[in-house]
């Protein structure tokens, strides 16, 4: 076992000349190699570059990692820096040596100098008490994960017949409707954003045309597919399924990344309109995590159940006041795709 101590680590800001050592550090830690593809779009191609992150070595090893994502945030008057804390490692041999807190600190410290003014994350439960102690974040709310079953078949005995009893289960889709199999264009995308209402002084991703072409490209792990919603000609809603590029275990998840829609109904119709598509997959199960209030309501029309609960955890970087209180659960409208994990 290694006997270093805290002095003979080395902690500095992550490059792109790191990426390869830190991958060799994720494969140690998890035990898995994830797609090159999938690093990079999040460590080396993030919406302002290169991502805002320090790496320990002892030698010439890369014994920790601690990034933060960046997300612009939409306070509800102004956009700000904002970031979601991903993919914290520490070396099995170096674990309970103070060396997360140490590269935590000089993260924040590194955000603090470019801008970034807000941070959030979902911690596993490893995590979370270290976050909340020595690392000064809040317990701000819940993050929620509902799941919608699809079909039973392949999942357990006598599940293709069974399945039959989850056709009961509601799935909104407004008579009329044209459904397409695609993403919208640009001016209909930004216009249906610009008519999603949102509650004064709350927090949630800014969304646009850019953001969606960076945050759905074909980055691994997930191939997405988009479902358009129009009436009139018009597009009222749209939503993102991510359908796994790689099946783990014989219960096979989709995820719904993205739900938007112009009212009520047709955030309803989004959400079912991504269920028939997903229907069509392979896939046992469509699930979501969401803070979202107006969202919720759209997943229980169309069959989802709460089934668990993560931590919500925000932390603040200087002085600054905002017109949301990044401290409130309720001020918090966050879906699926505005996290890391979906």
């Amino acid at each position: 076992m290694s006997r270093e101590s805290p002095s003979d680590f080395t902690i500095r800001r992550f490059s792109a000349d790191d990426f390869a050592a830190v991958r060799d550090l994720y494969r140690v830690v998890w035990r898995e190699e994830r797609d090159p593809r999938h690093d990079r779009m999040r460590m080396l191609e993030t919406v302002r570059g290169v991502c805002i992150a320090v790496v320990a070595f002892a030698g010439d090893r890369c014994v920790g990692f601690y990034m933060v994502w960046p997300v612009p945030l939409s306070d509800g008057a102004k956009v700000v820096n904002g970031a979601q804390a991903i993919d914290t490692m520490t070396h099995p041999e170096f674990q309970g040596r103070g060396l997360l807190t140490r590269m935590a600190c000089a993260c924040y410290q590194l955000c603090a100098d470019n801008d970034v003014k807000v941070l959030f994350g979902a911690p596993n439960r490893a995590a979370y008490p270290g976050n909340l102690g020595r690392l000064n974040w809040s317990h701000t709310g819940d993050l929620r994960l509902f799941a919608r079953p699809l079909t039973l078949a392949g999942a357990v005995p006598g599940g293709a017949v069974a399945s039959l009893a989850l056709h009961a289960l509601p799935l909104k889709l407004p008579k009329g409707a044209d459904v397409r199999l695609e993403a919208p264009q640009a001016a209909d995308l930004e216009a249906c954003l610009a008519a999603m209402p949102f509650p004064p002084r709350t927090w949630r991703t800014a969304r646009s045309a850019d953001w969606y072409a960076y945050r759905y490209q074909p980055a691994g792990k997930l191939d997405y597919t988009w479902t358009s919603v129009y009436q009139n000609g018009a597009l009222i809603s749209f939503s993102v399924v991510g359908i796994p590029t790689q099946a783990r275990g014989r219960f096979k998840l989709a995820t719904l990344a993205e739900v938007v829609g112009r009212d009520r109904d047709a955030r309803r119709a989004a959400v079912g309109a991504a269920i028939r598509f997903a229907r069509r997959t392979p896939m046992h199960a469509l699930i979501t995590q969401s803070t979202s209030r107006l969202l919720a309501d759209a997943l229980r029309a169309n069959g989802f159940v709460a089934v668990r609960k993560t931590p919500l955890i925000t932390r603040v970087l200087g002085p600054d006041c905002f017109e949301a209180n990044p401290f409130v659960a309720d001020a918090w409208e966050l879906f699926g795709g505005d996290f890391d994990i979906l």
